[in-house]
């Protein structure tokens, strides 16, 4: 039987107020090139139903969509015209805290990246342009396709296992990115600004976040490498 992923999903409401749960079918796609089977995960309205649903599948893809609430690692709004959806927030953090209490793999895309660090006890810079000195566009087209910045590799670490080499050129999809690390994470990529761009858990199971977009480039050898890697893990734990 095929490894079993379970992949969150977003909600987008409609200007008449029915929501839809939703989900780039970049991650669908990808996790079946690496012969795995995903499940998207609905927002649910019951939280009970949490371990019910984890019980069916083998690993946790946290995906991505629209930013964080900073109100999650105590600090007040920036910018009241940026889109938080505190229902997709709650949801995901309960998905996230089973599966790790399970010590099930995980794989963090985006603001999967961005929500174990915040769930682990670190913050985020809610806006780089705004906090970081940086010539580096770190905000592409909603295209999520260009090639935007290089980022350096930690040599022997879970990135560059699944990756295979110190150096990448990534796509970049983000204006909000990882400032405090939580203390039971460890960098394992950055962008020449130093923005990180990859982490892993340093206890409990296996937990990979990526800032990058890997699902929108898996075309590419070294991208759906690291979907298959994570396959591989999870299939290695069932």
């Amino acid at each position: 039987m095929k490894v079993r992923i379970g992949v969150s999903c977003g909600i987008t409401y409609t200007k008449r107020g029915a929501a839809f749960n939703h989900l780039d079918i970049g991650y669908t796609k990808s996790l079946l090139a690496s012969e795995a089977l995903p499940l998207v995960m609905p927002v649910l309205q019951d939280p009970t139903l949490v371990d019910k649903v984890l019980d069916q599948v083998d690993g946790l893809l946290l995906s991505g969509g629209v930013d964080l609430s900073p109100l999650l690692y105590g600090e007040h709004l920036m910018d009241a015209s940026h889109r938080y959806d505190k229902r997709r927030d709650a949801n995901d953090l309960l998905f996230y805290r089973a599966a790790r209490k399970r010590g099930m793999p995980i794989l963090g895309i985006c603001r999967g990246h961005q929500l174990i660090n915040i769930a682990e006890g670190g913050t985020l810079y809610q806006d780089i342009p705004s906090q970081v000195d940086t010539k580096i566009l770190h905000s592409a087209s909603p295209e999520q396709q260009d090639m935007e910045h290089m980022i350096s590799i930690t040599p022997g670490s879970e990135l560059f296992q699944a990756l295979g080499t110190e150096e990448l050129l990534v796509n970049s999809v983000h204006h909000q990115a990882v400032k405090d690390l939580a203390d039971t994470l460890k960098a394992n990529a950055t962008a020449p600004d130093g923005i990180i761009e990859g982490f892993e858990g340093t206890q409990g199971g296996w937990l990979l976040g990526v800032q990058f977009h890997p699902e929108r480039l898996s075309d590419q050898s070294e991208f759906q490498g690291l979907m298959k890697y994570f396959v591989e893990v999870a299939g290695r734990e069932k």
